[in-house]
């Protein structure tokens, strides 16, 4: 037995105003669960993590960008490039987890890529490789300033014996 290939995926589960919405991989979205007309489009690629904060919601897309929605009216307002900010001609691995420290300020996990029969969840990163290098980067946690556009500081935890990373929660 097994749960894939997935309809859906759900991959996060977040509040916004006390209602209960997931992110969904297949549908390029975000839907609130207690009311499925209730939708905010991403577009871009497969969202991973949504997390609300200061009236916006940002999300992560596993190719390597940061979506950002109007809480209220659920419409994408602004949507960043990782890939571009870190300058890596390499696909940055599987982007997943999101802490928004401050608005535009966000820590994003990155896993390292890793082969999976569904090769349609993986087309992104190997139209970013084609003809080029095929290695992957490591497992990591990284800084952007996304106002800035630019990559702060990156920390790898492979050594640490991380190598998969799917959220940022916070401590408190």
């Amino acid at each position: 037995a097994t749960t894939k290939p997935h309809a859906s995926h759900p991959n996060y589960v977040f509040d916004l105003g006390g209602r209960v919405w997931a992110t969904r991989f297949e549908q390029r979205d975000a839907v609130c669960v207690e009311d499925f007309s209730q939708r905010i489009a991403i577009d871009v690629e497969r969202p991973h993590d949504g997390v609300a904060f200061g009236g916006e919601l940002y999300f992560t897309t596993v190719d390597g960008h940061v979506v950002v929605a109007d809480s209220a009216t659920h419409a994408v307002t602004r949507s960043f490039d990782l890939n571009a900010m870190a300058r890596s001609k390499l696909p940055l691995g599987w982007c997943r987890g999101l802490r928004v420290l401050a608005r535009d300020d966000v820590l994003v996990a990155f896993s390292r890529i890793r082969m999976t029969r569904f090769k349609d969840n993986l087309r992104w990163a190997l139209n970013k490789a084609r003809g080029r290098e095929t290695r992957s980067l490591p497992t990591r946690v990284a800084h952007f300033d996304l106002a800035a556009g630019r990559l702060v500081a990156e920390w790898d935890v492979e050594a640490a014996g991380l190598n998969a990373i799917f959220s940022i929660h916070p401590a408190d």
